[in-house]
């Protein structure tokens, strides 16, 4: 009821391979455009399901475009939330109205173990009229959200191309950009988060925007990041 979507898996769905997809104009239907229809154009989900919810979903060679509109809530090429061992490679992610692709852990210890790989991600965000004040209110290219610490454990994000992203109506600059990696609590990962090798150009505000926490973000790693 509260989801208009393009393609959606979610828990117990496992093992699924999303490839060669064309998924465009995803909210554009007058019952999307309520306030509390969140938009994706494909969706992986586990929902609470038991840590560390493997799903074993591949998204591959899929274009994704034009999803979402104005209305204060959330709007994502592609999300991955609450779910682990999934693929993302190969896409191509541009003109979502706020995010083009987000990875997020929801309950403790479920999102870890993701790669996210040669992704073109282009031309998101900016597209709303207003400042936007939907819960999540980020804008701009790819967004690494971890709200539970060990969530996020082992996910590598790598050799993704991120370029004319545009955040200026996210709800603050620290939710704005090309790569955004936002922590929400002082928690620590027992493996690693890798970021390495993307190339990252001409996004609005900026084209790398950390938010660590009150004590750091441990066991983050990041390297050749152009």
């Amino acid at each position: 009821e509260y989801c208009a979507n393009g393609l959606i898996s979610v828990w117990p769905a496992t093992h699924q391979i999303y490839s060669g997809n064309i998924v465009t104009h995803i909210g554009d239907l007058s019952w999307d455009k309520r306030s509390y229809v969140d938009r994706e154009g494909i969706a992986i989900a586990a929902f609470k399901a038991p840590a560390p919810a493997d799903m074993y979903i591949t998204v591959e060679n899929n274009t994704i475009s034009y999803v979402g509109n104005d209305a204060d809530t959330n709007n994502m090429g592609f999300f991955n939330f609450d779910s682990s061992s999934n693929i993302i490679r190969y896409n191509n992610i541009h003109h979502s109205s706020k995010v083009g692709l987000m990875i997020s852990d929801g309950a403790a210890a479920t999102g870890q173990n993701l790669q996210v790989y040669y992704n073109l991600i282009h031309d998101n965000g900016g597209s709303a009229s207003t400042i936007d004040n939907s819960y999540s209110s980020f804008h701009g290219g790819l967004v690494i959200k971890n709200n539970n610490g060990r969530g996020m454990d082992g996910t590598k994000v790598y050799n993704n191309v991120i370029y004319n992203n545009n955040g200026m109506n996210a709800s603050d600059d620290e939710k704005a950009g090309g790569l955004q990696i936002y922590k929400n609590f002082d928690a620590v990962q027992d493996a690693p988060i890798n970021v390495k090798n993307n190339i990252v150009f001409n996004n609005f505000p900026y084209q790398f925007r950390m938010r660590t926490g009150s004590s750091g973000f441990t066991n983050l790693v990041l390297n050749n990041n152009l």
